[in-house]
């Protein structure tokens, strides 16, 4: 490690080698995790929509409270 850089940080045995194939199983799981996300909101809402009966402007108004709590404390 060169100075000034910062140490990369230690992820689970997430590869898998078969012969000359190498899986990192971390960088499959980062490319669609981000993907996922917007899928789980949406379908969220629509079933927000449909079975608990509420109105959009209190979807729009949850959604809101609960990205500015989430931006918060750092995970968004």
């Amino acid at each position: 490690m060169k100075f000034g850089q910062k140490p990369q940080p230690k992820s689970p045995a997430t590869k898998y080698v078969a012969g000359k194939l190498v899986v990192n199983g971390q960088h499959v799981l980062d490319s669609i995790l981000p993907g996922m996300i917007p899928v789980l909101l949406v379908l969220l809402v629509y079933w927000l929509l449909g079975k608990k009966r509420m109105t959009p402007v209190r979807i729009i108004l949850v959604v809101l409270v609960l990205s500015v709590a989430l931006s918060a404390i750092g995970f968004l």
